[in-house]
């Protein structure tokens, strides 16, 4: 890797990178999982959050996603009752199912998962409520 004359959304990755490598050793010799997670930065410094966790080894993304699903079960009955979670969707020629809410999210706070491919989307309440329900045992 190149010296970095200054920080931009090419080398922050590579760098995150670097450090999540050497991370995972100082983590080892501790018995924890370190990761550098989300950055922000200007063209003269970078802040990266670092996740520390002890147990067995998750990535951010898995962490996120339990975070999705438990907003899902808090909000639902408030929320979005209308939306009933043990029922598919089909939308798009494709079925989906719902796993995840975003609490901050404001225009698409729904994380839906295609059943098909297993890819995650994100939309918006109303988008699954013009979906068409569908059961799929």
């Amino acid at each position: 890797m190149a010296k970095i004359t200054s920080f931009d959304k090419q080398n922050l990755p590579q760098l995150r990178a670097e450090i999540n490598a050497a991370l995972e050793a100082i983590g080892a010799k501790f018995g924890v999982s370190l990761q550098a997670g989300n950055a922000s930065f200007q063209a003269t410094n970078a802040t990266f959050k670092l996740v520390c966790q002890v147990g067995e080894d998750r990535s951010i993304s898995d962490l996120k996603s339990e975070k999705a699903a438990a907003a899902l079960k808090a909000f639902q009955p408030l929320y979005f009752r209308q939306l009933p979670l043990d029922k598919h969707y089909k939308m798009n020629n494709d079925v989906f199912e719902i796993v995840g809410y975003n609490t901050r999210g404001r225009t698409q706070p729904m994380f839906i998962k295609s059943v098909k491919t297993g890819k995650e989307f994100k939309c918006s309440i109303e988008q699954l409520e013009r979906a068409v329900k569908v059961d799929i045992k």
